[in-house]
């Protein structure tokens, strides 16, 4: 399905490399002629450039990463002829016709639901893709609505023992069961790597270093839970997200996105004043 788009950046080569990793995917077939003609046609550009670059795509990928677009952007972005095309100041690559092509799970490992884009997620959650995305809280919303009502998360301060606070945030009823029903219908069927020991019954953080190779050293802080993206970045775009579930780019981006509470900072922008200094807890009591 082709789309007309008209950004101010069409020339800029993340633009470009984004456009042709559409036109690759929507080719008919895997092979660098016919991944050629539709980079052509996305770029109205009948140099032969195109076909060199989809020649490089295609011993990176020897089948059709439908499930990772990104990543083939970013690998059209770093091959040679793309950036020899991107530097010709007298005929610049620039984006004339964009194609849509839904994603796809890649091979699944363990008995997974698939799940290949936001849409079959939002299906299987049982609500509107609208609603998905409000749940994830991708533009950070949520930290400045003022209705309690628009909130996703229940959040109050603590003391601590040694006279601080912190700062305890709880999903609420709808983001909770949305929570539980991704744990027990997807996350439930994965097995954790043998390196994460928290949170495993008869185990522990502390056996973690037991476990490397090498010299003992102090546990590692993982980013990830482990089961579902491996390493994913706390804020931003998953740049080379590794899926043990094979699963979509757009899930993964919406995964890194959302689905987590915002930091203290970027929940109230401020937080009470621990007993080592002046000032009491807000007047409000402990709900915020």
């Amino acid at each position: 399905m082709a789309r007309r788009h008209t950004p101010r950046d069409r020339h800029a080569a993340p633009v470009v490399a984004d456009a042709l990793a559409g036109a690759f995917l929507a080719a008919d077939d895997w092979q660098p002629a016919a991944m050629g003609r539709m980079a052509k046609r996305a770029l109205a550009d009948r140099r032969t450039w195109t076909v060199a670059v989809a020649e490089v795509v295609v011993r990176a990928y020897p089948e059709r990463p439908a499930d990772r677009p990104r990543a083939l952007a970013e690998l059209i972005a770093a091959t040679e002829p793309f950036r020899r095309a991107m530097a010709d100041p007298d005929r610049p690559p620039r984006v004339r016709t964009w194609y849509a092509v839904p994603t796809q799970m890649g091979a699944r490992r363990w008995p997974v639901p698939p799940v290949d884009d936001l849409a079959a997620l939002a299906t299987r959650l049982g609500v509107a893709a609208r609603h998905l995305d409000w749940f994830a809280d991708r533009r950070s919303y949520e930290r400045t609505a003022g209705d309690e009502r628009l909130r996703h998360h229940h959040r109050r301060w603590m003391r601590t023992a040694s006279g601080g606070v912190r700062l305890i945030e709880a999903p609420k009823r709808e983001l909770k069961d949305l929570q539980r029903q991704v744990l027990h219908e997807i996350l439930d069927r994965i097995p954790p790597h043998p390196a994460a020991r928290g949170f495993r019954p008869g185990s522990s953080p502390l056996a973690a270093p037991d476990r490397m190779p090498g010299p003992a050293s102090p546990a590692p802080r993982s980013t990830g839970c482990g089961r579902c993206c491996t390493t994913p970045p706390v804020r931003g775009p998953p740049r080379r997200t590794a899926t043990r579930t094979s699963t979509s780019a757009p899930i993964c981006w919406a995964a890194s996105r959302g689905w987590r509470p915002p930091t203290p900072c970027e929940a109230l922008g401020c937080r009470p004043r621990s007993r080592r200094s002046s000032g009491p807890m807000p007047d409000r009591g402990d709900r915020v």
